[in-house]
């Protein structure tokens, strides 16, 4: 709509370029008398100060943009980024716009591709006149993130401009090759489900490649592994079945014990091999054998991540579980096992508070 037509391009010259060669490139070849546009932001044709992005000529017509200041020679900054977002929702030569943008995806983005021999031949051909041209519009990377921090922006630039998939995951190597193992377990699985993970190369815009955070990773596993216990609910041998139950059975009187049993529901899954908690509410517990290792591991999840986790009785627990069960991954345990461990932690908490109104 011509009301409000907006256009950004780079300037045929950079203000550097024209103190030194005035009117030896023309705009208009063959008229060395026709002045060169000065790169700047233009407002109704008028040329009104200097431009966020070097060298480039952003010409706003309509209302969409005004001038401001005492002198009218400024735009409010907050105008001119929803201007400028304007001009690149509307642009109507989407490929041209992906291979402005494509660098922000990082340094394997736009080669990633091709082959070995391809790269090396583009590498040599490229010169850094030629980088400059094709990159522009990133020229000013301060001005372009103010974009990218509004979601309206970043979901267009992410999903219709630079193609990406609208439930894509954005992990990074900081996740994959966590040294936490519920954050390496985590990726994996997504993974193995067909999650679309989206890897964020070295150099990717951080304001639109944000990495999934822990609280995001853990709902879309939880969602997926719900999905998968209702399509496999009633198909367990009879072994599994026993096994599950005295799972079932141990983990309710741990939990009664810690104090962090009521409102709480243990789910077990073979796929889970860390456990975790989802909302303060979700104990999710691998589906294997009960040894003293498992209860330990599940132990130390329940006192660091489940409120009203009483510190005193799970440090009982773990001291009565070293001394009351041996040790070994593969020694299954049974319901009378554990309710063993939990009298004797009874007993631990006692001789405690013995020694402490002694010492007193």
């Amino acid at each position: 709509d011509a009301s409000s037509l907006t256009s950004m391009m780079p300037s045929p010259a950079s203000s550097s370029t024209r103190r030194r060669k005035k009117a030896t490139s023309p705009l208009f070849p063959g008229n060395d008398n026709i002045r060169q546009p000065e790169a700047g932001i233009y407002v109704r044709g008028i040329w009104v100060r200097k431009p966020p992005i070097p060298d480039t000529l952003m010409c706003f017509f309509g209302s969409r943009l005004q001038v401001s200041g005492r002198d009218r020679n400024d735009v409010h900054e907050e105008e001119l980024v929803n201007a400028a977002a304007h001009v690149i929702r509307k642009c109507n030569n989407l490929g041209r716009l992906r291979g402005l943008l494509e660098p922000l995806r990082g340094s394997c983005s736009t080669n990633s591709s091709m082959d070995d021999d391809t790269k090396e031949r583009r590498k040599k051909r490229r010169t850094r006149g030629n980088m400059e041209q094709n990159n522009w519009l990133l020229k000013s990377p301060r001005f372009l993130n103010q974009l990218w921090m509004m979601e309206k922006h970043r979901n267009y630039v992410l999903h219709n401009v630079l193609q990406i998939p609208q439930n894509a995951i954005f992990v990074s190597s900081r996740t994959t090759k966590s040294s936490d193992p519920f954050l390496r377990w985590a990726s994996d699985f997504l993974q193995k489900k067909g999650a679309p993970l989206a890897p964020i190369e070295p150099g990717a815009n951080r304001y639109l490649f944000e990495e999934v955070s822990e609280a995001e990773l853990t709902d879309r596993c939880v969602r997926i592994l719900n999905d998968d216990l209702k399509q496999n609910n009633n198909k367990k041998a009879d072994d599994d079945a026993r096994n599950l139950e005295t799972l079932q059975v141990a983990f309710r009187k741990i939990l009664s014990f810690m104090g962090t049993g009521s409102g709480r529901k243990v789910i077990f899954s073979p796929d889970v091999t860390v456990a975790f908690v989802h909302n303060n509410r979700y104990l999710f517990v691998p589906e294997a054998l009960l040894t003293r290792e498992l209860l330990v591991k599940v132990l130390n999840v329940c006192q660091c991540h489940l409120d009203g986790a009483n510190g005193e009785k799970y440090s009982c627990l773990v001291q009565a579980l070293f001394e009351s069960l041996p040790g070994g991954r593969t020694r299954a345990l049974n319901v009378e096992d554990v309710e063993k461990v939990i009298e004797r932690a009874r007993q631990v908490k006692k001789e405690n508070a013995n020694f402490l109104a002694q010492s007193r």
